[in-house]
């Protein structure tokens, strides 16, 4: 065991001071030699560093030992004087990705319950070997640096201080202090991935190559440090040439361009990411050799098109309507795109929406009408703008495209009394996260 226990609780306390210091640590305890261990260690920890300690033990109900395994850990935690709160989960089928996730909530729940800001997680030096084996099997360029040290989730920070260590130093030190753990039989199944790992794959390699555990982990920490220093430049890269929100939302193609392919995947990743969308590496490395006119589909229905300028995300889910801005002011006639002014008397038959079949539009300074799909063409307006674009209409007749032209029924007549109006929400085309002020309705005569 490096430096024994003492070792172990100084590297504890080092990340425990790396994270903040939190008041108050909920402790995931499964009954097995990781997590027994690392409650034993924060423990004392606690003792030293005067923060509120928990304990939580999730029982997912799929193995005949499980309520054996909610006893052994209510009654070390018991031994300890530590507060023990149980949940039992009622999952379908044995699925690990499903059964995971139903455990992070089921820990968040009881950390909110409790105030704590952080739940402690036992996983060390072999897991995070697994886990980046497991990514590199699957194909994921993305999440090579494994699991981190300090993840924030919605409501709390999942820690994990036992990255570093090996597992074998963790069941020396329970032997040492003469304390017992349960086995989990299902540890044993191969069948899946992680197991099968565990089980057959990195022996082998400590067979043929000593400390190849301690290597590949050490390796996924190397990863993760340069990843981060490369999103940081991606997310820079992007600052003030893509715009996120609900609607349009989009990439500058002339800043993807000039990227190196990296650096361009992970701007594509960071811009999805922004939106809930998700992407395996297959999905990145096609949208970055994307050409004009080019999809790329993704998961959940979203996907990506790519038009003269502009790389666009699209979801599946319709466009809301759009809500006028608050009133603001402006002088002068306006521009035709976010200021315009009108008469009074046509405003107020007017709405704001989106376009729809029919609409029409009889563009300024012209005599003749042309469908409003003719004239966002003539415009060069791209595609996925079109149905983003808010308009001013009675009718099926469109008075303002806003941010793109107005008609010529906005033209006042001399001594008529006009209302000069002013868009404030975001437009597509944007990328300066500029805020405008909304509509005026100021009169003038």
């Amino acid at each position: 065991m490096k430096n024994g226990l003492n070792g172990l609780l100084d590297r504890l306390r080092l990340s425990y001071e790396r994270i903040g210091q939190p008041k108050r640590v909920l402790a995931a305890v499964s009954g097995g030699a990781d997590s027994t261990a690392l409650l034993l260690l924060l423990s004392r920890l606690s003792a030293q560093c005067g923060f509120a300690l928990l304990a939580v033990h999730v029982n997912h109900g799929l193995r005949a030992a499980a309520d054996r395994d909610e006893r052994f850990a209510s009654s070390i935690c018991a031994s300890l004087s530590i507060p023990f709160f149980a949940k039992k989960l009622a999952l379908p089928k044995a699925d690990e990705a499903g059964a995971r996730e139903a455990r992070y909530e089921a820990l968040g729940a009881v950390a909110r319950e409790n105030a704590c800001s952080h739940i402690a997680l036992a996983h060390h030096r072999n897991d995070q070997a697994e886990t980046l084996m497991m990514r590199l099997i699957r194909g994921s360029v993305e999440g090579l640096g494994g699991m981190r040290e300090d993840t924030p989730r919605k409501d709390f920070h999942l820690w994990r201080p036992l990255l570093s260590e090996d597992p074998a130093d963790l069941k020396a030190f329970l032997r040492a202090e003469s304390i017992s753990w349960a086995e989990d039989e299902s540890n044993r199944d191969d069948r899946y991935l992680r197991n099968f790992l565990r089980l057959r794959i990195l022996p082998a390699l400590e067979e043929r190559q000593k400390n190849a555990s301690a290597h590949i982990a050490g390796a996924a920490a190397v990863l993760r440090e340069e990843s981060d220093f490369l999103d940081a430049f991606a997310d820079r890269c992007l600052h003030g040439h893509a715009h996120f929100g609900r609607v349009c939302p989009f990439v500058k193609t002339e800043v993807l361009d000039a990227q190196a392919p990296a650096i361009r995947r992970r701007m594509i990743r960071l811009f999805l990411l922004g939106h809930g969308a998700g992407a395996e590496s297959a999905h990145l490395a096609a949208a970055s050799a994307m050409r004009d006119g080019d999809t790329v589909n993704l998961p959940a229905g979203f996907r990506l098109l790519r038009t003269p300028g502009y790389l666009h995300l699209i979801a599946c889910k319709p466009i809301p309507a759009p809500v006028p801005p608050e009133p603001a002011d402006f002088s002068g006639l306006g521009d035709g795109k976010r200021t315009q002014a009108m008469p009074a008397a046509l405003f107020s038959r007017c709405t704001l929406r989106y376009r729809e079949d029919g609409d029409r539009i009889m563009p300024f300074g012209m005599r003749t009408e042309k469908s409003l799909q003719d004239y966002l063409v003539d415009r060069k307006v791209p595609l996925p703008f079109r149905n983003a674009l808010p308009l001013l209409c009675e009718g099926k007749q469109v008075y303002w495209v806003i941010g793109v032209g107005c008609a010529e029924g906005c033209r006042a007549k001399e001594g008529e009394n006009v209302f000069r109006l002013r868009y404030g929400a975001y437009l597509p085309g944007d990328v300066d996260y500029q805020s405008f002020g909304g509509y005026t309705n100021e009169n003038h005569v």
